[in-house]
């Protein structure tokens, strides 16, 4: 990694890899790759059985709660930071 990503040790603790059985992630060269990404990070590395739920609600259109839409020129902004701030 590139000295200009130094501060990412600062930001990850560990790398998730979601497996969904299509992506390919078992695979031995991206494991090695994601293994040596975490050893510079001095990360954990954990395989995550997961799915392609959401993906496929994303590109249905099928937003529902579990989507957070904002519409042009809306801000997000974080609750508990307002609270505490």
């Amino acid at each position: 990694m590139a000295k200009y990503h130094e501060h990412w040790k600062d930001l990850y603790s560990a790398i998730n890899v979601i497996e969904t059985e299509v992506n390919g992630a078992d695979r031995k060269e991206y494991l090695e790759a994601v293994k040596a990404d975490a050893d510079w990070l001095a990360a954990d590395m954990n395989i995550v059985k997961g799915g392609t739920h959401l993906l496929e609600k994303l590109i249905s259109g099928d937003w529902d709660a579990q989507f957070l839409i904002v519409e042009p020129g809306k801000v997000v902004v974080d609750v508990l930071e307002c609270v505490q701030g």
